[in-house]
């Protein structure tokens, strides 16, 4: 399971939208992780959707690849990072 305070830790960027940008009823946020020059990137559920059923991260603009677990996010962060020219 992932939580709010391992993104946080692994220093994923905060991303805060108001109600009156997104027209929804309250305000919410959710998290990014850009890779070297932003070619790769992460993005996590929303604050309301983790309300509802927790945290998971996606790759950006493909929802088939999706972390639940932080083990496995930081296995993936470690490797990409690694090979990041």
């Amino acid at each position: 399971m992932i939580e709010q305070d391992d993104l946080i830790k692994l220093k994923f960027k905060r991303v805060d939208v108001t109600a009156e940008e997104s027209g929804y009823a309250t305000d919410w946020y959710y998290y990014t992780y850009d890779f070297g020059k932003g070619a790769l990137s992460l993005i996590s559920s929303d604050s309301t959707e983790a309300n509802n059923i927790g945290w998971y991260v996606e790759v950006f603009d493909d929802s088939s690849i999706t972390f639940t677990t932080v083990e496995e996010l930081v296995k993936f962060i470690a490797i990409v990072e690694k090979n990041t020219i």
